[in-house]
């Protein structure tokens, strides 16, 4: 089963923009739902047991916004920070955070 791969870089940590065939900036509403897709991928349970997934959207971007710092270091040195490992969809959170080549 073939499945679709890009050459672009989607990214919350470094740059906001989003390439696909012109490359154009995904603007502060894409920048949004951006937020939104990288607290699902973490999925991670808050403090009283609710996933982040579960909660209102506005939620889960505050989460990501906490969280931005951890994101970035999960960029820049996948290796050193494992946190991102305990991910209901690490692999995923790791990819809509980073910049790809």
């Amino acid at each position: 089963m073939a499945y679709p791969a890009s050459t672009c870089s989607v990214t919350t940590a470094c740059g906001h923009y989003s390439c696909f065939a012109d490359g154009e900036p995904i603007g502060e509403e894409g920048l949004y739902w951006l937020k939104v897709h990288v607290a699902n991928c973490g999925d991670f349970e808050g403090a009283d047991f609710i996933k982040v997934s579960k909660r209102p959207f506005a939620e889960r971007v505050h989460w990501v916004e906490e969280n931005l710092e951890k994101i970035k270091s999960t960029a820049d040195e996948p290796l050193r920070e494992l946190w991102w490992t305990k991910a209901d969809k690490p692999f995923q959170l790791r990819v809509s955070s980073c910049p790809r080549p």
